[in-house]
């Protein structure tokens, strides 16, 4: 199970990492993501990820924390599923049009540092 903390980490990083150098390029690329995909595809990409981060959590250091984010992970999917008064549209519009570049960034150090502190948990 270390393979999927190795995979999500390296995915965070990466995210992270381009989200922060190329900001421009990043939302342009997260505008066709979440304009050109079908809600129920990424409804399931997440809740998959999520529960393989359930299953990986005990291959941690920090098993806790790992289970934390893949029972958010899994909630995120079932709050995409349920999309309660349009959350889904509300939220893609906000990130989309409503969020600067800085707060890109800043997401994008968030995603930085959850990926290496996943790394460095990894036993």
């Amino acid at each position: 199970m270390t393979w999927i903390l190795y995979a999500a980490s390296v995915l965070w990083i990466a995210a992270g990492a381009y989200g922060i150098l190329y900001t421009e390029r990043w939302r342009a690329l997260m505008r066709r993501l979440l304009e050109n995909t079908d809600r129920r595809l990424l409804e399931a990409a997440t809740g998959v990820g999520g529960l393989l981060l359930l299953l990986a959590a005990s291959a941690s250091r920090v098993p806790a924390v790992v289970a934390v984010i893949g029972v958010l992970a899994i909630a995120k999917a079932v709050l995409l599923y349920l999309n309660p008064a349009g959350v889904f549209e509300k939220s893609r519009r906000w990130y989309l049009d409503e969020l600067t570049d800085q707060a890109h960034r800043l997401l994008g150090i968030v995603s930085l540092i959850l990926g290496t502190a996943l790394l460095s948990w990894v036993r």
